[in-house]
């Protein structure tokens, strides 16, 4: 059934030749973390999602089992991605776009407002807190 639909509510996976939707938000994602039996097409495909982001993310995220592109669509943020010589920022504006490489940490900065476009190999996704500063960003 082709209906119209919102990315930033409502996420797409697509594996081999077949495209999913699925509830999106917290709902996915806590879905994701207890093993859903119903969300196995996500686990061997591309995860397809927009976001609208008003504030840091409150985590550091890792795909062990493929890249990530994320690029920003309007607004702007700061990705901060983990290396092995340290962390590494990049500022997205509108138009700019990012492959996050399998394996590495990342989170987003936000000083107001960006909405990006993720496409994700999303198996195995782990998160980890960021830890608090004392510097305000």
């Amino acid at each position: 059934m082709t209906d119209l639909f919102d990315l930033t509510t409502t996420y797409v996976v697509v594996a081999g030749d077949t495209a999913t939707r699925f509830e999106g938000g917290e709902a996915f994602w806590r879905r994701m973390a207890s093993n859903d039996a119903a969300l196995s097409p996500a686990d061997g495909g591309w995860l397809v999602s927009s976001y609208v982001l008003t504030e840091s993310w409150q985590n550091w995220e890792m795909h062990p089992k493929g890249d990530e592109v994320v690029h920003c669509r309007t607004g702007a943020c700061s990705f901060v991605l983990e290396t092995p010589s340290g962390a590494r920022t990049l500022e997205l504006t509108p138009g700019q776009t990012v492959v996050v490489p399998r394996g590495t940490w990342h989170t987003a900065k936000v000083d107001d407002q960006a909405e990006l476009l993720h496409i994700t190999y999303g198996s195995g996704t782990t998160f980890k807190p960021v830890a608090p500063t004392n510097s305000a960003r």
